[in-house]
């Protein structure tokens, strides 16, 4: 990608990473109105992390989404998780549906994935990655630094370990984590379902979203995603299409998207952490995102927009 003072190249952005200082970056922080939560070893510890998140990865283009967030196009096979592997992805298989299926339709509008050849960024990058690649969003230090601590970082909402609403007694004091949720209690190898896409004004609050849980285990395990409001992570009030997992609970296993090393992402289409839209409208156009997942040869699949390999997004 050429040259681009309005923000940085790839290049730019590793370099600000390896030169940055805990005690420069906490004034600069101040001085913005924001804050900071990590010390100076925590903050070396997460500086550390991005650094190997992208060591040896060549980015073959990079691009900004509507809400200001960046994109890098790395080789499939540079990726976090498969970065160092023996061998390549493994290849989807179709998910299963029931012998007398019908079409599966919910009659509302789908959400189209966020990555096509016709879009374009504000700056006239394109917002679609080569054959071969997918789009990676940058995660920086600006927004790990506000936690206190790495595995902070890495837990599900903005405040304590977050928590499976079937498994959890719910809370019911003022101002304190409130949901609706429904269940089935199943044997599975996973399932397929729809949830409406929202943008919520989240005002004072820190965090909204609407997901499909796929859980199980002693302690509990899980495989997730949806849509979600987080602005002190994505830097956006926009719904944006979040994965997360846990193996133990949410006490010290699980990341989101592809910020650390457990989820491959095999199509270039979508943007793990990018904003979805459009969104549905009180009284008028309903938009949603279609989504299954399915356990086959030891990978949880995800798929979007579909239930055939062709669809799938990753494992």
């Amino acid at each position: 990608m050429a040259e681009d003072n309005r923000f940085p190249t790839f290049q730019k952005f590793i370099d600000s990473i390896s030169a940055a200082d805990h005690a420069a970056h906490a004034a600069r922080a101040e001085a913005m109105g924001g804050g900071m939560a990590a010390d100076e070893p925590a903050f070396s510890e997460m500086r550390q992390h991005i650094l190997s998140l992208y060591e040896g990865v060549e980015v073959t283009h990079s691009f900004v989404d509507d809400n200001g967030q960046i994109f890098d196009c790395i080789p499939v096979e540079q990726q976090p998780s498969l970065k160092g592997a023996s061998t390549g992805p493994a290849v989807a298989p179709d998910a299963p549906t029931p012998d007398d299926a019908g079409p599966v339709t919910s009659g509302e509008l789908p959400v189209p994935p966020q990555l096509r050849p016709d879009r374009t960024d504000k700056f006239g990058n394109s917002m679609w990655c080569p054959p071969g690649t997918i789009a990676v969003r940058r995660v920086t230090l600006e927004e790990m630094s506000t936690r206190g601590n790495l595995r902070d970082f890495f837990r599900k909402v903005p405040v304590g370990q977050g928590a499976h609403p079937r498994l959890t007694a719910p809370e019911i004091a003022a101002n304190v984590h409130k949901y609706a949720h429904a269940y089935q209690t199943v044997d599975n190898v996973g399932g397929h379902s729809f949830v409406n896409v929202w943008d919520p004004a989240v005002g004072s609050q820190v965090f909204s979203l609407s997901q499909h849980w796929y859980a199980g285990g002693d302690p509990v395990q899980t495989v997730e995603c949806g849509w979600q409001v987080f602005p002190g992570k994505y830097n956006t009030t926009q719904p944006c299409l979040f994965i997360y997992w846990t193996a133990d609970g949410y006490q010290n296993t699980g990341n989101y998207n592809l910020d650390a090393t457990a989820f491959v992402q095999t199509n270039r289409a979508w943007a793990l952490g990018g904003t979805l839209a459009p969104a549905s409208v009180f009284g008028g156009q309903q938009y949603e995102l279609e989504m299954s997942w399915y356990f086959s040869g030891g990978n949880w699949w995800l798929y979007l927009r579909g239930t055939t390999s062709a669809e799938d997004v990753g494992y």
